[in-house]
């Protein structure tokens, strides 16, 4: 159930609107780069970044005394959600950022 802080109308005719943050993703104004039309941009919101990462960190520490191959099936099932759900037109930089903190945790699979 959508809240009604979630459901604010943006303006798009008084110059920039303003960027804004729904599903885990800022969305703000931009244009495409071949064709100069005009489109919104979704990135990863760093809220919901750094949580997931949290998120993967304290469910490895559970799992610490698991079976080396379900922990690695686990967290494969993890990160492969995240990129599915994450990997929008535009997003790459920030899925390069989570792969990069991912690995400097020390979580490579995947």
């Amino acid at each position: 159930m959508l809240e009604k802080s979630d459901c604010a109308v943006v303006p798009v005719n008084q110059g920039k609107p303003e960027t804004f943050n729904f599903l885990g993703f800022t969305h703000h104004c931009g244009q495409r780069h071949k064709t100069k039309t005009f489109t919104v941009w979704r990135i990863t919101a760093p809220k919901r970044m750094a949580a997931k990462l949290k998120d993967i960190k304290a469910g490895l520490q559970r799992r610490m005394h698991d079976r080396v191959v379900e922990v690695g099936a686990w967290l494969s099932k993890v990160v492969s959600g995240y990129y599915l759900y994450h990997a929008v037109p535009g997003n790459i930089d920030q899925l390069y950022l989570f792969r990069a903190h991912r690995e400097f945790e020390g979580t490579t699979a995947a």
